[in-house]
């Protein structure tokens, strides 16, 4: 019989996934904050929190490193857009 081992399925995120995700993330902040009274730690506490929940929603597999560089990328992305966003510049 032998072991049956078999490979641990891992969740993607493809490019066109990773732009609605980003515009999930987006519109999740843009309902949970007031805009004009949100410092930048409370930005990147705010996404960071978007994100983990998003992402726990969807994965049900093991996260790669190369995955979790990634999020870490898009988190990044992502908050880096939004203090630009809120501060008109």
């Amino acid at each position: 019989m032998g072991l049956k081992i078999t490979e641990k399925e891992e969740f993607e995120l493809k490019k066109l996934d990773t732009g609605s995700f980003v515009h999930a993330v987006v519109d999740e902040f843009l309902k949970t904050v007031n805009i004009d009274e949100v410092t930048d730690e409370e930005i990147d506490r705010i996404v960071d929190e978007i994100i983990t929940n998003e992402i726990s929603q969807y994965i049900k597999f093991s996260m790669s490193a190369k995955f979790r560089i990634m999020v870490q990328r898009v988190k990044k992305f992502i908050g880096l857009s939004i203090k630009i966003y809120c501060t008109g510049t």
